[in-house]
């Protein structure tokens, strides 16, 4: 598990930078026995407030759906995508639609 977090960390952060590797902690937090419940509020406000300030969303989302990945973090990949297509669909470049 770790080795696969470390080559998905250097992955996610050619495309974002160091805030790819703060939603997938923030993901971790999330489903963490071990995490408070204001340390998983903090986290979930970081992957809500991820999917309005991320530049790439259609980029991260594919990335964090690939199968390589844990099952949690895949699902906020689809989340990313999800969220592109409802709420920035009409606004977003004919590239970023064929990405």
């Amino acid at each position: 598990f770790f080795i696969s977090f470390i080559k998905f960390s250097l992955i996610t952060f050619l495309f974002q930078g160091m805030s790819t590797q703060a939603i997938v902690e923030a993901i971790n937090t999330i489903h963490s026995p071990k995490a408070s419940t204001s340390e998983r509020n903090a986290a979930y406000n970081t992957c809500e407030s991820y999917k309005t300030s991320c530049n790439n969303l259609p980029l991260i989302g594919l990335e964090l759906a690939k199968p390589t990945n844990s099952v949690v973090i895949r699902h906020f990949g689809y989340q990313l995508l999800d969220h592109f297509v409802k709420f920035k669909w009409v606004e977003a470049s004919d590239g970023e639609k064929q990405e």
